[in-house]
């Protein structure tokens, strides 16, 4: 485990391109800092992503994404 991953909280998994982009612009634009990450050891193409934002923000953004039908 790297040295900050405790800090990190997965809030988001799909495999969906467009629904990936469109979860991360919306938290972005609703300001919370958010970073995407192949799920899984190993990365590859058409694979699943998630978004991860920082433990103290989870809750907020989660809720961000289900008032906005991300789920």
């Amino acid at each position: 485990m790297r040295s900050d991953e405790s800090i990190w909280r997965v809030i988001f998994i799909t495999a969906d391109a467009a629904r990936l982009d469109g979860a991360q612009r919306l938290l972005e634009r609703e300001g919370f800092l958010v970073r995407r990450r192949a799920a899984g050891n190993a990365p590859r193409p058409g694979g699943t992503f998630e978004l991860v934002v920082p433990r103290s923000e989870a809750r907020e953004a989660r809720a961000c994404l289900l008032e906005n039908n991300l789920h």
